[in-house]
């Protein structure tokens, strides 16, 4: 399905068909996220504070609300929102993206509160810095802007992230199939952190 998830009668939509034809809705993974340009955020344009939000926070929201209903339905079911380790700790350039994982971490818990009677559980993952289209473009903005090269910039910090490594799209797959099988059914309103020490932190 093909679905802006800033647009709430799409993405209901989308539920709804899924429902019509499947009979339910077990799980919901909101990972749709945009990056932002490296700024202040003093210096960050409406257009992208506007964007940012749409996609990260108003996209979760909608998600969460076009899910919820056949969840609260049937009483149970998986939401798996995608935030950031800047939703814990804010990084200086990325201020308003760091913003707006902030929100989806309190959405997440506020939200797993109010879907618990129902059996609803939510969760969230915060990835560090991962090998994906959006961690080329930052080390390119922020290699360009020290005169350095990019690649050996990704190498060096992939050398300081405490398993040797950056975490990869594999990575969140495997951590959101376990947070959407039975295995976590007595866990809800979780921040996971996945940065292979990176960042420790609750």
């Amino acid at each position: 399905i093909s679905l802006d998830v800033t647009d709430r009668a799409a993405f209901f939509a989308a539920v709804d068909g899924v429902v019509e034809r499947y009979g339910r809705l077990d799980i919901l993974y909101n990972n749709a996220g945009v990056a932002q340009p490296i700024r202040d955020v003093i210096d960050t344009d409406e257009a992208v504070v506007d964007r940012v939000f749409a996609v990260n926070v108003k996209g979760v929201i909608n998600g969460m609300a076009a899910a919820a209903r056949p969840m609260k339905e049937q009483r149970s079911g998986r939401i798996i929102n995608t935030a950031s380790q800047t939703g814990k700790m804010a990084w200086p350039g990325w201020g308003v993206y760091s913003a707006s994982k902030f929100a989806v971490v309190g959405l997440t818990q506020v939200t797993a509160l109010e879907l618990a009677a129902f059996n609803v559980t939510v969760n969230c993952i915060c990835p560090g810095t991962m090998v994906t289209d959006m961690m080329y473009t930052g080390f390119g903005e922020a290699a360009a802007t020290a005169g350095t090269d990019r690649d050996a910039m990704i190498a060096e910090k992939a050398a300081s992230i405490p398993l040797g490594r950056m975490g990869t799209p594999e990575d969140v797959g495997l951590m959101a199939a376990w947070i959407a099988s039975d295995d976590s059914r007595f866990t809800t309103g979780a921040q996971f952190n996945l940065t292979g020490g990176e960042m420790v932190f609750f």
